[in-house]
């Protein structure tokens, strides 16, 4: 015969509902563990091609020739690198650079923040733009085609990440077992007083005359001794009235 699980429906009840309180405890743990990103964190930093060609600054993915200057839009803390030809793989024989303006496409005079001269016909060079250029547009050109090849880079400010609130795990009941009763606490009952008061004058309750355990009509009222041997005499004086009578007719 199958071995069956021993112990009262009580106590079975009782080990399932250990079992779900100890199994909520450990989703609590696990929920408070899955965390997002720390409020505040910047997202994560991208690398932004600009493709050099003859004459142009354009978007890799874009139509080629492009208008001049070419608008790149970045965020803080991310790299623009740009590339001669497709991937680096040059532009002939016609040799380009990437030049930052620090004050305008025809001057183009310093402090720059950066340069890839010496003109180059392939390859690549990057910049990254720092948390304190956010705001600004940086202007550059080729310093072979001052005219034709321009580029402006709009630095915007890094993007944060609101961290997703963890949820708040919901408890899960308690199982009572079946049949259980819960103590309640009967209403108090107020004692009705023995005498009623009634515009003052205080009135006896009714008595009331008992009635036998084991039936039969109910007992008549006592009498007493003296009751009795008064009721006896009178009897005695009837009979020995009527004795008297009866002898007097018998006579007659």
């Amino acid at each position: 015969m199958a071995n069956q699980m021993g112990g009262s429906p009580l106590v079975q009840l009782g080990s399932a509902a250990s079992i779900v309180a100890a199994a909520s405890v450990f989703a609590f743990v696990a929920v408070s563990d899955l965390s997002g990103p720390a409020h505040g964190e910047a997202a994560t930093a991208a690398t932004v091609t600009v493709r050099v060609g003859n004459n142009w600054f354009c978007d890799p993915a874009g139509p080629q020739p492009c208008g001049q200057p070419f608008d790149t839009a970045v965020s803080a803390g991310d790299t623009v690198v740009w590339k001669w030809g497709p991937g680096g793989s040059g532009t002939g024989i016609i040799p380009h650079t990437t030049t930052h303006c620090a004050d305008d496409f025809d001057t183009c005079s310093g402090p720059r923040e950066w340069d890839s001269s010496p003109a180059t016909t392939m390859g690549a060079f990057s910049h990254t733009f720092g948390p304190e250029d956010a705001g600004e547009v940086f202007l550059y050109r080729c310093q072979t085609h001052p005219i034709t090849m321009r580029g402006r880079i709009i630095v915007q400010a890094a993007e944060t990440l609101t961290p997703t609130p963890t949820p708040t795990p919901t408890p899960t009941p308690t199982a009572t077992a079946q049949g259980a009763l819960t103590p309640s606490t009967a209403p108090a009952v107020t004692p009705t007083p023995n005498l009623l008061s009634i515009a003052g004058a205080t009135q006896q309750p009714m008595a009331v005359a008992s009635v036998p355990t084991a039936g039969g009509p109910p007992p008549g009222p006592s009498v007493s001794g003296a009751t009795w041997v008064v009721m006896g005499a009178g009897a005695a004086l009837m009979l020995g009235a009527a004795a008297a009578l009866l002898l007097r007719r018998s006579r007659a």
